[in-house]
């Protein structure tokens, strides 16, 4: 039996969907026109292709090359205030797909209509729907939706952003963007379409209202009993809709809001309920299935659940707006850089997108109210407005360290144009790769790099720049007025790096490292006789997982850890971890792993007023650094940062390396030892590619 709550739900939202329907594993496409796009399990699963896959005995050429039929159906000029509503005519689901589309002012009455929210993905859009007797061709994923919603006996009415904006129109894109909160908060309902059914999306379905259920957490066999349903569930949360930048603007401002996947349908409140009540018991369902037969087919599923693009979306759900207790919003809790770092994992078709979709969505709509959706701009010009906006809204300059960008990683060249996004790629946007897992379009299941340094934009960690605000103006060309790709900040070097070590792959305590660090004294017998705090400290970059202040058992922890090396060999910090270590000095390898990985540690000279040299630093910088970089303190940077010196002819610029730690300098030292003369003398202008 169903929760009151649930039932409450379920007798609000109006049966938009009486019809039967057949079964929605019928094929609705042409095989022979599209089914090179249909691949094994992942597009069943997700609709997307397989990456580099095609139909046997077709070659990536042949569909690249692929003539795409033309739509004749042309829409009519939109005004700024107006939008368009697809009314879907009645139809069985094989029929063919009959609709007509209409301008309203939005100042005028418009009748009520139903928001779509769904996956565009990638494959060709040529599926035939007829729009006032004329064809317009859309993917597969919009044609199966179509199918599923229009009714047998009435006309529907919808806003689909594929048909209901002219996509061909970069001005009325960026006009209609703007509107999308207000036009899906107007909405009667939202439905959230993820796509055609799969080998298990019902049994999925079907298990929310039963995790509902009171008497479902009271069962102590429910682990084994309900484990294909934790499967499945888990399965279907890896569908694309809950990776999609769009989603979360599309159901944050809905009112109501329907979860539809294939014949199958749930009010999504219940759905996110459901999820987090399977999130908050993972621990005891992963123990009670390790020993069923599903487990090591299917295990992995549950083991991604907690980290998953849809557990990050139901939190972001619950913490993008202040309500009312009627439910209304009445503010907005999130800056527009928090809400692009937060949501760097998630996919837009269009890279500008990763900005635009969040828009609607941040508190800082007044501030940046020039700051428009505008298709007509370069995705460099996005970017760097973007950039900028930062440093504007919060005086800070800690973006530039915060991997957000859909981009691939690209090497140093002079004139470099990233072919994907067709601009020169400046060295200060920093790419997705360098998140923790990676890109999140890779998939990776393993750390591939450790945290960054500056943290979230909601809680600062250090204070390098002693809370210095940033000095930065980006380079316009003088004949277009766009974007020329450089970013000119201020601030000042503070050390040359001497000495690196190899990379620390797979979160290794290389011993090599250990020696570039110094400070450990052993006697003859490599017994371990003393330790300066700059070893553990740089291990862990002085502080825990939080960002705040180190435990003191980090010390002990590390003396412990090195008495037990004897300075032989290198540390395996992972093989540590699944042996029987002490769980004080499991915390603290938990915490180096996320802090080494892949990082270099360095010993560098340290440069005095006259630039000569004082001192010797150490610390922790990228993979990519070399011997001879120069680690400097931006202003409006928490942390140093890498920079590399680069002259071409009489023209001189600087390349972002990326983050770094410096041990005792993390905290404003450098710049609290400075005189106001002598910081401006120290001061460089850094012009940074």
């Amino acid at each position: 039996m169903e929760s009151n709550r649930s039932e409450k739900r379920r007798n609000t939202t109006p049966d938009y969907y009486p019809h039967k329907r057949q079964k929605a594993d019928d094929q609705c496409f042409d095989d022979e026109a599209v089914d090179k796009y249909e691949p094994p399990e992942r597009a069943r699963r997700t609709g997307y292709p397989p990456r580099g896959s095609t139909k046997p005995g077709t070659s990536q050429t042949a569909l690249h090359d692929l003539v795409l039929p033309r739509s004749t159906y042309e829409h009519d000029t939109i005004k700024e205030d107006s939008i368009r509503l697809l009314y879907l005519r009645p139809g069985s689901r094989d029929e063919p797909i009959n609709c007509d589309l209409k301008i309203f002012n939005r100042c005028g009455e418009i009748p009520q209509y139903e928001a779509l929210s769904y996956v565009w993905g990638p494959a060709p859009a040529v599926h035939e729907v007829q729009v006032e007797g004329k064809s317009f061709y859309t993917g597969p994923n919009l044609y199966n939706a179509l199918r599923n919603l229009r009714q047998h006996s009435s006309t529907s009415i919808f806003w689909i952003d594929a048909m209901c904006i002219d996509q061909s129109n970069d001005r009325e894109k960026g006009e209609q963007v703007m509107r999308m909160a207000e036009i899906y908060q107007n909405a009667r309902n939202v439905v959230v379409w993820l796509g055609e059914k799969d080998s298990d999306s019902d049994d999925a379905m079907d298990f929310v209202p039963r995790l509902l259920d009171p008497s479902f957490l009271s069962d102590g066999n429910w682990p084994s009993t309900y484990a294909r349903g934790f499967y499945a569930l888990a399965h279907l949360l890896e569908r694309s809709w809950f990776s999609r930048i769009w989603v979360l603007q599309e159901v944050a401002y809905a009112r109501n809001i329907v979860l539809k996947c294939g014949d199958h349908e749930v009010h999504f409140m219940d759905f996110i309920d459901a999820c987090n009540i399977v999130k908050s018991k993972l621990d005891t369902i992963k123990r009670c299935l390790q020993n069923t037969p599903l487990y090591d087919s299917y295990g992995h599923l549950l083991h991604n659940f907690q980290d998953s693009s849809a557990a990050r979306l139901f939190d972001l759900l619950r913490n993008v707006f202040i309500r009312s207790n009627d439910g209304k919003v009445i503010g907005r809790r999130l800056s527009l850089e928090s809400l692009v770092c937060d949501l760097a994992p998630f996919q837009a078709t269009d890279p500008r997108d990763s900005i635009f979709a969040l828009l609607g969505l941040t508190k800082d709509a007044d501030i940046l109210s020039g700051f428009r959706p505008d298709y007509c701009k370069s995705v460099l010009d996005v970017y760097s407005q973007f950039t900028s906006a930062c440093t504007r809204t919060s005086g800070s300059l800690d973006i530039i360290c915060r991997p957000w960008a859909p981009r691939k990683k690209t090497v140093w060249q002079d004139n470099f144009v990233d072919p994907e996004l067709r601009f020169r790629v400046p060295s200060w946007i920093p790419i997705r790769g360098d998140l923790p897992f990676g890109d999140p379009k890779c998939k990776i299941k393993k750390r591939v790099n450790a945290d960054i340094l500056v943290g979230s934009a909601r809680k600062k960690v250090y204070n390098a720049h002693n809370g210095i605000h940033a000095q930065v103006r980006f380079g316009v060309d003088d004949l277009t007025g766009t974007s020329d790709g450089s970013m000119n900040a201020k601030g000042l070097i503070l050390c040359r790096i001497s000495e690196l070590s190899n990379r620390m792959p797979d979160g290794f305590i290389l011993k090599e490292g250990l020696e570039v660090i110094g400070g450990i004294i052993r006697d003859e017998r490599s017994n371990l006789e003393a330790m300066e705090d700059s070893v553990w400290r740089t291990l862990c970059a002085n502080r825990d997982e939080n960002g705040d202040p180190p435990p003191s058992v980090y010390r002990i922890a590390a003396l412990h850890l090195l008495q037990t090396s004897h300075g032989i060999c290198s540390i395996d910090t992972e093989e540590m971890l699944e042996a029987s270590t002490p769980e004080y000095q499991k915390e603290f390898l938990k915490r180096v792993q996320a802090v080494i990985w892949n990082r270099r540690i360095f010993r560098a000279q340290e440069l005095n007023i006259t630039n000569s040299t004082e001192g010797s630093l150490i610390g922790l910088v990228p993979r990519d650094s070399r011997n001879g970089d120069h680690i400097c303190i931006l202003f409006g940077v928490s942390v140093p940062v890498v920079l590399r010196h680069h002259q071409k002819d009489t023209t001189s610029c600087w390349q972002l390396v990326g983050e770094a730690y410096v041990d005792g300098r993390m905290d404003g030292e450098e710049l609290c030892s400075l005189s106001k003369e002598d910081l401006a003398s120290k001061t460089v202008e850094f012009q940074i590619w």
